[in-house]
């Protein structure tokens, strides 16, 4: 046998070994066996993802120790691995340059590329800072927004699948197509629309975060946030009588249930806001999957919920009730045999879910200090319009706890009033923007509300003239609510 075959079969295993290890949450053993892995010929890649696992289990306790790994990771080990352990430097190093350099590290054709842009900017515009306490203050700030945000990301295989619910005259027009007869190919007629904050229910949107930090009102950017709507709930009574009304109707509507490549398939928060220049040169890129001016996809990320009196934060998340509906018992059984593969599975989404949790109350408290420190009240123009800059990302996430069982997830997009992408409906007097991804592309199943069971053979039809447009996918399953209501 080849013994550089061997060797990368060696250590191919040893990695494999190391993240099973370190899923049990043995990380001692797991960080023995990244550290036999050692940077041979034909061995780079594996050698680079083994200092990433390491770089980012000792990030947890010690960044310098997290350096020190990201740092052993070199371009020709591996572009992607390499790009990622540059951009992680940037967010742990304590030197605004280093930080920089870092950024510069990542080449333009790097799939990190525009998300090392993003924070380019934004932290040349904190090494501009005079006061040396603020430019350090603000730029770990910065990182820590930036974790929050990666904690956010909806990622997980338990969620990979996300409910949007509405009315039946919106979700026959989203799944309705068209033949184009000039390229006999159907497309899709109507977009999925994100609009304005002015239309949630919740009167402290984009607000409570200011509340959250005990941050100064003042501080708060003048952009317009576009935002779209979707929950881990696929089947809820509660979600079908708030937002699937019509006629005056509660529970009249559908929930849509849509595949994870609706959405960005990389945490970006580069993509949230853009200036009117940007949100042209960006979001106009990919013509192929548009149907309009509208945006490609967005990331989607989890909704962030807190009681302002008792001080408690959760976030959106999965009820176990409607966790176990999807691992249940494929054969005839009783309701209280033991489905030990249920068990599990939801032991390990909640350790997941309570990681995420805990890890974004630390992080939400070192923002919180940061702000004293900064003392917000006598700070100058500029390090106050910055701030709110770099808060952006995380302003429209953050939730009052009394809509927590909505368990809401979102897409953000932040610009200003004069970007072309925005639009106006003059039927509904209201403005929005296109979300260009296929509805009905990336359909996978149709729940129809307890009072719109009627509609389940329109749904059928439609869904089978859709599939002309959903490149080979399977035919998407059309159900009527489990949940009772009269």
């Amino acid at each position: 046998m080849n013994s550089r075959f061997d060797l990368f079969s060696i250590y191919a295993c040893t990695l494999n070994l190391a993240a099973i290890v370190k899923d049990r949450n043995n990380v001692e053993e797991a960080i023995n066996l990244y550290k036999t892995i050692r940077r041979k010929e034909s061995s780079e890649l594996i050698y680079a993802y083994a200092q990433i696992e390491l770089g980012n289990i000792y990030a947890k306790t010690s960044n310098v120790k997290a350096l020190k790994y990201f740092y052993k990771v070199k371009i020709g080990d591996d572009l992607k691995t390499y790009t990622d352990a540059q951009y992680k430097i940037s967010m742990l190093s304590n030197d605004i340059q280093e930080c920089l350099d870092a950024l510069d590290c990542i080449p333009e054709y790097s799939d990190f590329y525009s998300y090392a842009k993003y924070y380019l900017k934004i932290f040349k515009k904190i090494n501009g800072l005079e006061d040396l306490n603020n430019k350090s203050i603000i730029l770990k700030f910065a990182q820590n927004i930036s974790d929050i945000m990666e904690e956010l990301f909806i990622s997980s295989d338990y969620e990979k699948s996300i409910a949007h619910y509405t009315n039946l005259t919106v979700s026959k027009l989203l799944l309705a197509t068209s033949r184009n007869y000039s390229s006999g190919i159907y497309e899709q007629k109507l977009c999925l629309r994100l609009n304005t904050i002015n239309l949630m229910n919740d009167p402290e949107e984009g607000l409570l975060v200011n509340d959250l930090l005990y941050l100064n009102n003042k501080i708060k950017t003048q952009d317009l946030a576009f935002i779209s709507c979707f929950t881990l709930h696929h089947d809820s009574l509660n979600q079908f009588r708030l937002y699937s009304k019509e006629f005056q109707q509660e529970a009249f509507g559908v929930s849509l249930i849509l595949g994870k490549n609706f959405f960005a398939k990389k945490h970006d928060t580069s993509s949230l806001y853009k200036d009117t220049k940007e949100g042209l040169d960006i979001n106009l890129k990919n013509k192929e999957s548009s149907l309009s001016s509208g945006i490609t996809e967005l990331p989607l990320y989890r909704c962030i919920y807190f009681d302002p009196t008792s001080g408690l934060m959760k976030v959106a998340q999965r009820e176990e009730w409607s966790f176990r509906r999807e691992f249940k018992l494929k054969n005839k059984c009783k309701w209280f045999d033991s489905n030990e593969g249920a068990d599990r599975k939801w032991e390990d989404y909640k350790m997941k879910i309570d990681s995420i949790e805990n890890s974004i109350k630390i992080k939400m408290k070192n923002l919180t200090n940061f702000i004293e420190y900064l003392n917000t009240k006598e700070m100058d123009s500029y390090s106050g319009k910055l701030l709110a800059e770099i808060l952006l990302p995380l302003r429209y996430l953050i939730k009052n706890m009394a809509f927590k069982e909505e368990q809401e997830c979102r897409i953000v997009y932040v610009t200003q009033m004069d970007n072309p992408l925005i639009q106006y409906d003059e039927k509904i007097n209201r403005i929005y923007i296109d979300y260009a991804p296929s509805v009905m592309e990336h359909l996978e199943k149709i729940y129809i509300a307890p009072k719109a069971k009627d509609e389940k053979m329109v749904f059928e039809y439609l869904c089978s003239r859709g599939q002309e447009i959903r490149k080979g996918k399977e035919a998407v399953k059309v159900k009527i609510s489990q949940n009772p209501f009269r």
